[in-house]
């Protein structure tokens, strides 16, 4: 991609992850205004300089997506956002546009024990039954959370795997839980986690043989833009003059690289709008010819648009 934008002139810069991993970062144009596109690395370009616009346009290409938006996140906490004021994300939304999605928080509660022989329990620690006891709270906690966001629903928790003690006649001495959440606006990561680490405080303070732990291994903040903000009501028109049918505008409980862009610091408008249909990750995914084509001239009358 950085030769393809070299033979029109145009320079990339490559922010190294990994060895072997690179994101890209392109930038066309010279003005305060900055519209960003991204896409994970198999999404298509927005062209080139000699395009008719008068703005700046910035191509964030990331690794990752897939594992945890490792890019996204690099990329924002290294300032390459700080001057994007809206956001176009080239995910497959089959003729729709999504302006908002849940977030996403997974979790591990880590429960430590003291391993006895099992004729004799009272000489050990049972890690599972403090993890039950945690288990049993936690549904409470979650009866407590009734807020809705209009579009996406409610904050969704799903207990996804509990483990403990490895043989029959021994007291457990380590067993934990893992769990997943899909977090909305009003009841976003931040409140979601200090709930979390307040209740296993709780808990522990109760009970001086309770050693929980919590571990989070995923936290993907929700998206949400409002629907009548500038950049989605220019895809809406720009893709009904091409596609010839109404754009719908939704919400969905996936999350995107959106998810870290908007920690950003400044309020980011963002769509997802990309060419594609219903059979991501589904065996022989695949784009129509004709809807690639046609998504490329609706980015460039987004980013046309945008500027006027």
């Amino acid at each position: 991609m950085a030769s393809i934008f070299a033979e029109h002139g145009i320079s990339s810069e490559e922010l190294v992850y990994s060895e072997g991993r690179a994101n890209l970062i392109t930038t066309i144009g010279t003005t305060d205004l900055v519209l960003g596109f991204s896409g994970h690395l198999d999404v298509v370009s927005v062209g080139n300089e000699a395009e008719s616009f008068h703005g700046k346009i910035k191509l964030l290409a990331t690794v990752g997506e897939e594992i945890g938006m490792l890019c996204a996140r690099q990329l924002t906490q290294a300032g390459y956002v700080d001057d994007v004021s809206a956001m176009v994300i080239g995910e497959p939304t089959q003729n729709t546009i999504v302006f908002a999605h849940k977030g996403v928080f997974s979790y591990r509660v880590e429960s430590r024990g003291v391993s006895a022989h099992s004729s004799v329990p009272e000489l050990g620690k049972n890690a599972i039954e403090k993890l039950i006891i945690f288990y049993d709270e936690l549904k409470l906690a979650l009866a407590t959370i009734t807020v809705e966001n209009p579009v996406l629903g409610g904050f969704v928790h799903n207990t996804s795997i509990i483990e403990g003690g490895n043989q029959i006649n021994s007291v457990p001495e380590y067993a934990h839980l893992i769990g997943n959440i899909r977090t909305i606006p009003e009841f976003d990561n931040e409140k979601t986690e200090e709930m979390f680490q307040n209740l296993v405080d709780k808990i522990n303070a109760a009970d001086p043989d309770s050693q929980l732990t919590l571990v989070v291994t995923q936290s993907a903040y929700p998206m949400f833009s409002e629907p009548d903000s500038k950049i989605v009501v220019i895809a809406q028109e720009v893709g009904k003059s091409i596609i010839g049918e109404d754009i719908a505008c939704i919400g969905i409980s996936g999350g995107t690289d959106a998810s870290e862009f908007v920690r950003v610091g400044h309020s980011l408008p963002t769509i997802i709008f990309g060419p594609g249909n219903e059979t991501p990750h589904m065996t022989d995914e695949h784009v129509a010819v004709e809807n690639y084509l046609e998504m490329i001239e609706i980015y460039k009358g987004i980013a046309r648009q945008y500027f006027e």
